[in-house]
């Protein structure tokens, strides 16, 4: 009996070989995935060097529903922008879009035309039949670009034709991956249907390479790497040109509990003024009356105290990202207390950046000023409960 079982395992591996994969999206209801994506670019414009860049993203996507052989899903957007002044690592969240789109299982995908994320449509998209090491094919997609920071257009759609390549399984630390090789080039004639001037792309041409290591156990990509080229041709005779590289990580999350809430708000239960729950985020660890000095972002000694006792258990969620918020009370000037929350979310950051034990974890940061206030502004005792910042364990 075991050397028929061995015979039989032989042979199914062997016809696997031979037959090919079935790839699909694997994706159910109630499943949550994170995409963490960092682009590093050099411009030139008129064939001289103009700038560097470095761009970090992150989207946060839950299956919300089933139907019809396809996911209803829910996309948080975050565009953020990296702190400077000795905050390295920490990002400020510049804005927040909210997207609903379809996919089936070979990842077509059907979303509004109002929505200008995400930028790919329909990557990847898997054939049919099963794909054998080698197979190649070519599939439609589509890259949508909002254009109304730098250009007189608001967005543009660039349909493409991508070649895909199946090389075969590879490993990857302690796990194994199959891999995809995706290329297409890009010549695209914009017709604007709306601009105030002529500095848009008239033309846009160029080419991406990219390389997509599949976990065929959770239906998912687990990295995608690319090389890009793009060069905007503009209606006032410009030629600017986008050469870099991008990186996509994608993580699946498990749900945080009301019981690890509890255990977090355990842990922290000797610090005073400091209050835990669990909300739609994730745990937010909430530090009311926190002390800065007056009228300051600069944190004083006391607060770091209580920063370090977070710290500790911050670590034991170091696979989850943070989002710092930044609170005031409403006395003075709104823009003021806007900007003194922001800048005081990021010192907040900043310091827990140098002491958690993950440096690769992303942290976001905003101020909000007084706009979500939990007690009135009328007595000192509810501005203080207003004064506050929220540290919370991201849940996706």
């Amino acid at each position: 009996m075991k050397s028929a079982k061995i015979i039989t395992l032989v042979l199914f591996f062997s016809s696997s070989l031979l037959y090919g994969e079935v790839f699909r999206f694997g994706l159910e209801k109630g499943d949550k995935y994170s995409i963490e994506s960092v682009t590093v670019e050099d411009v030139y414009l008129n064939g001289e060097y103009l700038q560097s860049g470095s761009v970090t993203g992150k989207v946060s996507v839950e299956v919300e529903d089933e139907k019809e052989g396809w996911t209803v899903n829910r996309g948080d957007f975050y565009f953020l922008e990296e702190i400077s002044h000795g905050s390295e690592g920490v990002f400020e969240l510049s804005q927040q879009v909210t997207v609903e789109f379809d996919r089936n299982e070979l990842g077509e995908m059907r979303i509004d035309e109002k929505y200008l994320s995400p930028v790919m449509r329909n990557l990847p998209f898997f054939e049919e039949k099963d794909i054998a090491v080698g197979d190649s094919w070519v599939a439609r997609g589509e890259e949508v670009h909002d254009l109304s920071r730098n250009y007189d257009v608001m967005d543009v759609r660039i349909p493409i034709d991508v070649e895909y390549i199946y090389v075969g399984e590879v490993e990857e630390g302690d796990s194994r991956y199959d891999k995809f090789e995706m290329v297409y080039d890009i010549y695209h004639n914009v017709v604007p249907d709306y601009f105030a001037g002529y500095f848009y792309p008239a033309r846009i041409r160029g080419r991406s390479e990219r390389t997509m290591l599949w976990d065929r156990e959770k239906g998912l990509p687990h990295i995608i790497t690319e090389d890009f080229l793009i060069i905007f041709d503009t209606a006032d005779l410009q030629e600017i040109r986008y050469a870099g590289t991008r990186n996509a990580t994608y993580t699946v999350h498990e749900d945080l509990t009301e019981e690890a809430a509890e255990d977090v708000e355990e842990a922290l239960s000797d610090l005073e003024d400091t209050n835990v729950e669990l909300d739609d985020e994730g745990i937010t660890i909430t530090l009311h009356n926190i002390h800065f000095d007056p009228d300051s972002p600069v944190l004083r000694e006391e607060e770091k105290v209580r920063l370090s006792e977070i710290a500790k258990v911050l670590d034991y969620y170091a696979d989850r990202d943070l989002m710092i918020t930044g609170h005031a009370a409403d006395v003075g000037d709104w823009d003021t207390g806007v900007i003194l929350s922001e800048n005081r979310a990021a010192n907040t950051a900043a310091f827990l950046r140098e002491i958690l034990e993950n440096p690769e974890r992303l942290i976001i940061t905003q101020g909000v000023g007084a706009a979500e206030p939990v007690d009135t502004n009328s007595t000192e005792k509810g501005r203080v409960k207003n004064r506050r910042v929220e540290i919370t364990i991201l849940e996706n």
